[in-house]
């Protein structure tokens, strides 16, 4: 435990009964809040008090919560610290910035360092947990087994020189090991496994000039093979704010004059007008424009619940807090009021005069909040009504579970259609409920009737209610969301998934608005109803009689519906049955054999409940499959989980927290897919961090570095463009170091076919020559080599995975045979036109040097002609297309190797007569000094030339031939 907030803390460990929590408080061991505003460095469990703080930090999100002790205060210290650290509705989080504090605000500290949620988060980071990165792994692999073969090569190339150097030429023995390490050396690349990764340096630094910031460099070139990216809807699709379009209210709800009690029999609830207009100009509230307006259209009830049903709390004269419970408190007309010091009250609100300096018309205390928990889809308050002395409970949260807490007399009868008519335009609705506790109890000041309120569960709390009404929000998308994830579907051949929290309608109209959906394919939606078993088109649980089963019904007509089989053949798929292999999931080739056709007939959109039951039983189906061995028949309802849902289903809704992340791993484990994830906010967390690669949307200014806790990626500009940049950097980043791979593969090769070529007629290197290479080729080559951008958007195509992919090894290949072909015909022209270097005058020169011969013409010019080598496979190799953006706008490298390419033709020939002196003293410096060159003949000056002219024209013909090739295949969809 921690002895007090901030740094230096004292740990300490006891056993707290009950009775010593008095005399607990009063210890120098214990947190006391203050408002000094601290940041909370280790999570704090409430015991006494109210506070308020940003938990940006911790949530990812700016959120302004509210935490309280918990009911029962000593009960609660005497639970286990473990357990206390599962309710969060009472935890100040690690990160948490205190804004407000209640005087005398106690709280135990339950984790410090790594234990903390926030520190479990960064040590992830620290030891790169989370996906797995097998496309970088298995191109690392490749690396080193290439680099295996490399070794063999140069091991066979030393063996082989020290007995022909020896033999022939009568080199020393230790001096023809020198020589023949010189091959091993060259043929085995330190740097060739470091290529594998080499883009990535490019990519991040381009990735964080459009504010996007990478803490996991692998997720970039993870990204170049992404099949799945899922999107959270609110704050990702759609923009962070809501408008209150609509406050559709109960018919006896609109009418102040009547008291709100349940119509009388005969009558059937039903929905009044909207409240709000809907101009040309904009919106136009009515309960805005004059108090007896309000007074007149809403029911009491509802503008209290609209004042009371919120966490929000006003710091330094601002109302703070989540978006929607600000947007509908203020369309209330209330106030907040502050809280006397002391008081048990843990807000107020109060409806103000219209006159100013007179008392308020009416004050509401709120005594015990019950706080939103996403299991729940709801929230409520206990209020306390000054007037009346009246304890009233309301709530608000998701229409159908409101609406079964409610009685039904008070539910209106159209509710499912309405609620129908505003999710399918992709609108946000949350009910509104109340119910009346009874008045304040005359005894002891009311203390029983209080007390009751104050103890009893929330279960007995929120039944019986009476439904008042909806709240329509609008949540707009953001501008630019239909044309990326048009781009990412259309062109980018990536499968684009909505997870949401939201109804299924709602997810629906946002998905065909941002061309997730088709609006030419009917959508079918799967969703859970109670009925008994022996239901045979539904798939069910098997817990008891009474149980959740899956109906698939259209969403343009509810009264269609099909069944498992049905929905099977309209994605393309036949039924029948698996034959168990001894394994635990049937493989890919064995769901292959079902296909029918490849373009599904329909679109699926399946609810977290739908989910969850599909989940469960796909799980019992799998186990009875590896149980049953081979002989077991593995039932055919698996196809209906692992192909229509999880291969097809394109829009997920009323999904929590935890079936998001479930969703993700899925996708990952059984269906084999690399997922990615763009989310906004804490309920995306678990997913981002499960995800192939996630990408976090974390506008700056709200919180320090918050979003780099969840996702490997962080976007400080909420605009999807960021999930194309990474797509796209990712598979530059990829190609990029094939590239790389390729290059240093053959500068090892070239290198090493001309010093081979050189043993065999007794020459070698000269150490200047080596160096020339190195310093002045190869490594300015490589600086500018990445620099190359990505080419703009996302292309139908993903780089190849691994090395030995048929366009890698075609083109490593071809180049070499071009290379070796090439230096061959220069030792050929050399030994036609007589200028050859003959064996005595090779001995006489080993003689002379103790070592090989390196002052003869056979040395030179391949050095010359090995030059152009090392840029022309440079440039072929670095065409760009289709991954990256041209060669050509790659300024610095194109003028790197231009002008490489004039210092090597100015080493090929002698500088004529008008040039300046500096150039032709710099040329007599370097062939003469640094190179130790000998001078060759016009005609070997211009074969050199003309032969590696013709090999770049070759080398560029083929990588161009490859990269056509490359792209047909990969349309056709071959590996």
């Amino acid at each position: 435990e921690s002895s007090h907030l901030g740094g230096g803390n004292e740990l300490f460990s006891m056993q707290l009964p009950p009775s010593s929590f008095d005399s607990f408080i009063g210890s120098p061991k214990f947190t006391e809040f203050s408002r000094a505003r601290p940041s909370m460095q280790s999570p704090n469990r409430m015991t006494r008090g109210y506070t308020t703080g940003s938990v940006s930090s911790f949530l990812l999100e700016e959120v302004e919560a509210a935490k309280q002790e918990p009911d029962d205060t000593e009960a609660a210290l005497e639970q286990d610290l473990s357990e206390a650290w599962s309710l969060p509705e009472h935890t100040l989080y690690a990160g948490t910035h205190v804004l407000q504090a209640a005087p005398h605000t106690y709280a135990v500290v339950t984790r410090i360092g790594s234990a903390t949620v926030r520190g479990e988060l960064v040590r992830d980071i620290l030891m790169e947990q989370g996906a797995v990165d097998h496309e970088s792994d298995q191109m690392h692999e490749d690396a080193y087994k290439v680099m295996a073969l490399l070794f063999v090569i140069g091991l066979s190339a030393l063996i082989w020189s020290v007995i022909f150097v020896t033999e022939k030429f009568g080199i020393k023995m230790y001096a023809a090991v020198l020589d023949g390490l010189d091959l091993l050396t060259i043929a085995v690349p330190p740097a060739l496994p470091a290529a594998v990764t080499f883009g990535l340096v490019f990519a991040i630094a381009r990735l964080k000039k459009k504010n996007v910031y990478c803490i996991k460099a692998s997720a970039v070139t993870r990204a170049a093979w992404l099949k799945v990216m899922c999107f959270d809807k609110t704050g990702t699709l759609t923009d962070v704010g809501l408008d209150v379009r609509t406050l559709l209210l109960e018919s006896s709800r609109v009418n102040d004059g009547k008291d709100g009690k349940p119509l009388p029999n005969g009558d059937e609830p039903s929905f009044a007008a909207p409240l709000f207009a809907l101009p040309t100009s904009g919106y136009q509230c009515l309960l805005s424009e004059d108090d007896s307006i309000r007074k007149e259209l809403i029911h009491r009830n509802v503008l209290y619940t609209l004042a009371c049903c919120h966490s929000l709390a006003e710091i330094e004269g601002n109302v703070v807090g989540d978006e929607v419970d600000l947007k509908l408190f203020e369309l209330s007309g209330f106030e907040l009021m502050p809280t006397p010091p002391g008081s048990s009250v843990i807000m107020a609100v109060s409806e103000p005069s219209s006159r100013d300096g007179e008392p308020p018309l009416q004050t509401l205390k709120i005594i015990r909040s019950l706080d939103f928990k996403s299991e729940f889809a709801r929230m409520g308050v206990v209020v306390e009504v000054e007037s009346t002395n009246e304890l009233m409970l309301f709530v608000k949260g998701a229409p159908e579970i409101i609406a079964d807490l409610c009685r039904p007399s008070t539910v209106p009868h159209n509710l499912s259609d309405v609620l129908m008519g505003y999710a399918f335009q992709g609108f946000r609705v949350l009910a509104l409920a109340s119910r009346s506790l009874g008045k304040r109890s005359a005894t002891t000041e009311g203390k029983d009737s209080v007390s009751a309120a104050m103890n009893a569960s929330r279960d007995r709390l929120e039944k019986n209610l009476d439904f008042l009404g909806l709240a329509v929000m609008e949540n707009r998308l953001k501008p630019d969301t239909a044309a990326v994830l048009g781009e990412l579907n259309q062109e980018g051949n990536l499968r684009c998934v909505m997870v949401t929290g939201d109804h299924s309608r709602t997810a629906l109209s946002v998905a065909r608005q941002s061309r997730i959906l088709r609006d030419n394919k009917p959508v079918i939606v799967a969703d859970v109803e109670k009925r008994q078993h022996g239901a045979g088109d539904l798939i069910r649980s098997r817990e008891s009689e009474q149980t959740f089963c899956v109906k698939f019904v259209d969403a343009s007509n509810p009264s269609i519906s099909l069944n498992w089989v049905e929905l099977m053949n309209e994605l393309g798929y036949t039924t029948g049955s698996f034959r168990g292999e001894s394994r635990e999931e049937p493989g890919e080739d064995a769901f292959e054999q079902y296909r029918l056709f490849d373009e599904p007939k329909i679109d699926v959109v399946v609810t977290g409940a739908a989910f969850r039951v599909l989940h469960n039983e796909y799980k019992m189906l799998v186990q009875e499959s590896a149980e049953g061995g081979g002989g077991r028949t593995v039932e055919v309802e698996m196809l209906l989980f692992r192909l229509g849902i999880l291969e097809h289903c394109s829009v997920f809704s009323r999904m929590t927290a935890s079936d998001k992340t479930t969703l993700v791993r899925l996708l990952k484990e059984t269906v084999g897919m690399s997922v990615g994830m763009c989310g906004d906010g804490a309920n995306d967390a678990g997913a981002l961090k499960e995800a192939t690669v996630g990408v976090s949307l974390c506008p700056e200014g709200t919180g320090e570095a918050t979003a780099s806790l969840a996702a490997p990626l962080t976007s400080t500009d909420t605009s999807l463009l960021s999930v194309i940049y990474t797509i796209a950097e990712g598979r530059a980043a990829a190609a990029a170091s094939i590239t790389a791979f390729k290059y240093m593969l053959l500068y090892s090769v070239i290198q090493l076919t001309q010093v081979c070529c050189l043993y065999v007629v007794g020459g070698d290197l000269t150490d200047g020559e080596f160096l020339f290479v190195d310093l002045f080729l190869v490594i300015p080559l490589c600086i500018f080599m990445g620099e190359t951008e990505a080419r703009p958007g996302v292309g139908p195509h993903a780089p190849p995975n691994s090395l030995f992919h048929w366009s890698v090894v075609v083109s490593c290949l071809g180049q070499t045979f071009l290379c070796i072909v090439s230096q061959l015909l220069i030792l050929v022209l050399i030994r036609v036109c007589g200028l050859s270097t003959s064996y005595a005058q090779t001995i006489k020169l080993i003689q002379e040097e103790g070592d090989l011969a390196e002052a003869t013409i056979e040395v030179t010019a391949l050095f010359l002609l090995a030059n152009f080598q090392y840029l022309l496979t440079c440039y072929s190799f670095n065409l760009g297309p289709p991954f990256r953006k041209s060669s050509h706008t790659n300024v610095l490298l194109l003028q790197t190797i231009l002008a490489l390419a004039a210092l090597c033709a100015l080493l090929c020939v002698s500088p004529p007569v008008w040039v300046p002196h500096a150039v032709t003293a710099m040329h007599q410096w370097l062939t003469e000094g640094l190179l130790a060159m000998v001078p060759v003949p016009r005609v070997v000056q211009w074969g050199v030339m003309g032969v590696a002219a013709v090999n770049a024209i070759l080398s560029w013909l083929l990588e161009k031939a490859i990269a056509r090739q490359f792209v047909a295949s990969s349309s056709r969809g071959e590996e």
